[in-house]
Protein backbone atom coordinates (compact mmCIF):
# COMPACT_ATOMS: atom_id res chain seq x y z
CA UNK A 1 0.00 0.00 0.00
CA UNK A 2 1.49 3.31 -1.14
CA UNK A 3 1.77 6.19 1.59
CA UNK A 4 0.31 3.85 4.22
CA UNK A 5 2.12 6.07 7.09
CA UNK A 6 2.39 9.56 6.58
CA UNK A 7 4.52 12.06 8.95
CA UNK A 8 3.34 15.68 10.21
CA UNK A 9 2.95 17.48 12.82
CA UNK A 10 0.01 19.45 15.09
CA UNK A 11 -0.52 22.63 13.33
CA UNK A 12 1.55 25.11 12.42
CA UNK A 13 1.84 28.30 14.26
CA UNK A 14 4.31 27.43 17.14
CA UNK A 15 5.96 30.41 18.29
CA UNK A 16 9.02 28.29 19.48
CA UNK A 17 9.48 26.63 16.74
CA UNK A 18 11.24 29.94 14.88
CA UNK A 19 15.07 29.07 14.90
CA UNK A 20 14.60 25.89 15.66
CA UNK A 21 11.78 24.18 12.68
CA UNK A 22 11.71 27.57 10.80
CA UNK A 23 14.80 29.34 9.13
CA UNK A 24 16.19 32.44 11.66
CA UNK A 25 16.33 34.33 8.01
CA UNK A 26 12.71 33.93 6.74
CA UNK A 27 12.90 34.60 2.84
CA UNK A 28 10.21 36.69 1.36
CA UNK A 29 7.15 35.64 1.57
CA UNK A 30 7.75 33.01 4.12
CA UNK A 31 4.72 31.20 5.15
CA UNK A 32 5.14 28.17 7.99
CA UNK A 33 2.12 25.91 6.36
CA UNK A 34 4.48 25.82 2.94
CA UNK A 35 7.71 25.40 5.09
CA UNK A 36 6.33 22.61 6.44
CA UNK A 37 4.42 20.77 3.51
CA UNK A 38 7.98 20.79 2.10
CA UNK A 39 9.63 18.69 4.65
CA UNK A 40 6.12 16.45 5.71
CA UNK A 41 3.16 15.08 4.09
CA UNK A 42 0.47 15.73 6.51
CA UNK A 43 -0.34 18.19 8.89
CA UNK A 44 -2.73 18.37 11.13
CA UNK A 45 -5.48 21.25 11.68
CA UNK A 46 -5.62 21.90 15.58
CA UNK A 47 -7.12 25.38 15.36
CA UNK A 48 -10.46 23.61 13.92
CA UNK A 49 -10.97 22.21 17.79
CA UNK A 50 -11.81 25.88 18.78
CA UNK A 51 -13.42 27.35 16.31
CA UNK A 52 -14.90 25.91 12.84
CA UNK A 53 -12.63 26.70 9.72
CA UNK A 54 -13.91 29.44 7.30
CA UNK A 55 -13.90 28.02 3.44
CA UNK A 56 -11.79 30.68 2.41
CA UNK A 57 -9.27 30.06 4.49
CA UNK A 58 -9.37 26.41 4.00
CA UNK A 59 -8.61 27.68 0.13
CA UNK A 60 -5.61 29.40 1.17
CA UNK A 61 -4.59 27.05 2.65
CA UNK A 62 -4.86 24.37 -0.20
CA UNK A 63 -2.67 26.73 -2.41
CA UNK A 64 0.11 26.99 -0.36
CA UNK A 65 0.17 23.15 -0.27
CA UNK A 66 -0.16 23.30 -4.32
CA UNK A 67 3.33 22.11 -5.07
CA UNK A 68 2.78 18.81 -3.19
CA UNK A 69 0.21 17.02 -4.98
CA UNK A 70 0.05 13.87 -2.59
CA UNK A 71 0.22 16.32 0.91
CA UNK A 72 -3.00 15.69 2.98
CA UNK A 73 -4.69 17.46 6.31
CA UNK A 74 -6.50 16.08 9.50
CA UNK A 75 -8.56 18.43 11.29
CA UNK A 76 -9.87 18.42 14.51
CA UNK A 77 -13.78 17.95 15.47
CA UNK A 78 -14.84 21.08 17.42
CA UNK A 79 -14.87 20.99 20.68
CA UNK A 80 -18.61 22.13 20.98
CA UNK A 81 -19.33 18.48 19.71
CA UNK A 82 -16.75 16.19 21.23
CA UNK A 83 -16.96 17.75 25.04
CA UNK A 84 -19.96 20.35 25.03
CA UNK A 85 -21.96 17.79 22.95
CA UNK A 86 -24.16 19.98 21.06
CA UNK A 87 -25.17 18.36 17.89
CA UNK A 88 -26.79 22.23 16.49
CA UNK A 89 -27.55 21.20 12.46
CA UNK A 90 -26.76 25.06 12.20
CA UNK A 91 -23.34 24.47 13.86
CA UNK A 92 -22.49 20.79 11.79
CA UNK A 93 -23.78 23.16 8.49
CA UNK A 94 -20.98 25.92 9.48
CA UNK A 95 -18.31 23.01 10.75
CA UNK A 96 -18.87 21.31 7.42
CA UNK A 97 -18.46 24.45 5.07
CA UNK A 98 -14.86 25.07 6.39
CA UNK A 99 -13.95 20.81 5.67
CA UNK A 100 -15.77 21.00 1.87
CA UNK A 101 -13.06 23.02 0.03
CA UNK A 102 -10.39 20.61 1.74
CA UNK A 103 -12.43 17.64 0.94
CA UNK A 104 -13.60 18.70 -2.33
CA UNK A 105 -9.25 18.95 -3.59
CA UNK A 106 -8.71 15.75 -1.94
CA UNK A 107 -6.96 16.48 0.77
CA UNK A 108 -8.57 16.11 3.82
CA UNK A 109 -7.26 12.63 5.20
CA UNK A 110 -9.26 12.60 8.13
CA UNK A 111 -11.17 14.61 10.61
CA UNK A 112 -9.89 14.03 14.24
CA UNK A 113 -12.71 13.74 16.77
CA UNK A 114 -10.80 14.48 20.55
CA UNK A 115 -12.49 13.27 23.46
CA UNK A 116 -11.78 13.90 26.69
CA UNK A 117 -10.47 11.33 29.45
CA UNK A 118 -14.20 11.72 30.87
CA UNK A 119 -15.67 9.94 28.00
CA UNK A 120 -15.70 6.60 28.97
CA UNK A 121 -17.37 3.98 26.50
CA UNK A 122 -20.76 3.58 28.17
CA UNK A 123 -23.90 2.92 26.93
CA UNK A 124 -24.83 6.65 26.61
CA UNK A 125 -21.28 7.67 25.03
CA UNK A 126 -21.76 4.67 22.50
CA UNK A 127 -25.13 6.18 21.17
CA UNK A 128 -23.70 9.75 21.18
CA UNK A 129 -20.44 8.70 19.32
CA UNK A 130 -22.95 6.92 16.94
CA UNK A 131 -25.00 10.04 16.57
CA UNK A 132 -21.87 12.09 15.80
CA UNK A 133 -20.66 9.75 12.92
CA UNK A 134 -23.76 10.18 11.53
CA UNK A 135 -23.58 13.88 11.63
CA UNK A 136 -20.57 13.68 9.82
CA UNK A 137 -20.56 10.80 7.55
CA UNK A 138 -19.34 12.29 4.61
CA UNK A 139 -16.13 12.57 5.89
CA UNK A 140 -13.67 9.87 7.32
CA UNK A 141 -13.76 10.22 10.70
CA UNK A 142 -10.89 8.84 13.48
CA UNK A 143 -11.11 8.89 17.07
CA UNK A 144 -8.86 9.32 20.08
CA UNK A 145 -10.22 7.83 22.93
CA UNK A 146 -8.22 8.67 25.76
CA UNK A 147 -9.80 6.54 28.39
CA UNK A 148 -9.24 2.55 28.87
CA UNK A 149 -12.33 1.77 28.60
CA UNK A 150 -12.68 2.41 24.81
CA UNK A 151 -9.95 -0.69 24.48
CA UNK A 152 -12.95 -3.24 25.36
CA UNK A 153 -13.76 -5.67 22.64
CA UNK A 154 -17.22 -4.02 22.70
CA UNK A 155 -15.92 -0.71 22.43
CA UNK A 156 -13.28 -1.59 19.61
CA UNK A 157 -16.18 -3.69 17.71
CA UNK A 158 -18.08 -0.09 17.78
CA UNK A 159 -15.27 1.81 16.27
CA UNK A 160 -15.19 -1.22 13.54
CA UNK A 161 -18.52 -1.25 12.54
CA UNK A 162 -19.16 2.79 12.25
CA UNK A 163 -15.94 2.44 10.19
CA UNK A 164 -14.23 4.91 12.58
CA UNK A 165 -10.67 4.90 12.77
CA UNK A 166 -8.35 5.04 16.19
Amino acid sequence: MQNALRCGTAGWSHADWNSVVYPTLRPRGFHPLEFLSQHLDLIEIDASFHQPLRPELSRLWLNRVSQRPDFLFTAVLGRQFTHDRVLDPAAIREFKDGLWPLSNARKLGALLMRFPWSFRFTKENRSFLIELRRSFHEFPLVAEMRHASWMLDEALGTLMDYRIGF
